[in-house]
């Protein structure tokens, strides 16, 4: 592979016509991955895309993320992100999608990362689809334990949401996407780098709409709207307080108290009944879009 690494070069006059047909744009990127071919498209957007590429040496499947250069204010947020990934390449938690490299050259930055097989919790979720307690519990824990390992080095995810959770048939859960964000949002208001708590916060977003079979919207769990049993509302408030001193800073506090929920509400066996059940929701949303596709 040919990249330039060095210096701000990354930011230079070489712009990336986004205006280029996108099949067009991906051969450009490819342009410095000889020895890598195009699978197919994941995502697009103004600022960035992401496809999964094939390395011809091994035929692993991998994860391209490309940030465009107009998406990053400025060589320092550049440099964030590539410190991210630096200290994620040592991270092997089997809750969290590895990150192996990035890479620069004018258009912008290049990350690869662990492809991971299996379908997102939004698919899950697709239709309103409401998960049991212990299925939301046990993809909440597996979550939040791909977030403690992230944390542990220092990195938060900056956007957790239902679409960065991969599930596979056997009813793990893997967070993918850490470390793949250019800026922190500027929906999130509170603060310019990511802190922990987002994380935290996010995770519970998330939860709640496992629950309800809807993306979290409510000014407050509690709401009426919700109907959640009253000790898992108490639950849940604490993880998404806008007190600082209402709401537990750490993902390994969260999945703690998730997890004593489970064990105290449903039973010893909570974790094995919650993956059995993702894995049977990964199944059938997996075949029902393989079915689709035949007809």
């Amino acid at each position: 592979m040919r990249f330039d690494a060095g210096g701000a070069d990354y930011l230079g006059d070489g712009g990336f016509d986004r205006s280029a047909n996108l099949e067009i744009a991906v051969d450009r990127i490819l342009w410095d991955l000889h020895d890598f071919t195009l699978v197919r498209e994941i995502s697009s957007g103004p600022t960035s895309s992401t496809f999964l590429a094939r390395r011809s040496a091994c035929s692993e499947i991998y994860v391209i993320k490309y940030l465009f250069k107009e998406g990053f204010n400025n060589a320092e947020s550049v440099d964030r992100v590539r410190a991210d990934v630096e200290v994620l390449q040592s991270v092997t938690d089997s809750h969290l999608a590895r990150v192996y490299h990035s890479y620069a050259n004018s258009h912008g930055l290049m990350i690869m990362a662990e492809f991971v097989s299996g379908v997102s919790l939004r698919q899950i979720l697709q239709g309103g689809r409401r998960l049991s307690d212990a299925a939301s519990a046990s993809v909440a824990v597996q979550c939040l334990r791909g977030v403690v390992a992230a944390h542990r080095v220092g990195v938060a995810h900056r956007k957790l949401q239902a679409d960065s959770i991969v599930v596979d048939w056997n009813g793990d859960a893997k967070l993918v996407g850490c470390a793949l964000r250019g800026n922190a949002l500027p929906e999130w208001g509170r603060a310019t780098v990511p802190q922990p708590f987002d994380d935290t916060e996010s995770a519970i977003s998330v939860v709640l709409e496992c629950l309800t079979g809807r993306p979290y919207q409510a000014q407050h769990p509690s709401d009426a709207d919700y109907q959640l049993d009253g000790s898992l509302v108490s639950l849940l408030s604490g993880g998404m307080s806008r007190a600082a001193c209402g709401r537990p800073l750490r993902a390994s506090e969260m999945t703690s108290i998730i997890a004593l929920w489970a064990y105290s509400e449903i039973g010893k066996g909570w974790e094995e009944q919650g993956r059995r059940e993702l894995g049977r929701a990964a199944e059938s949303v997996e075949t029902s879009t393989a079915a689709s596709l035949q007809t």
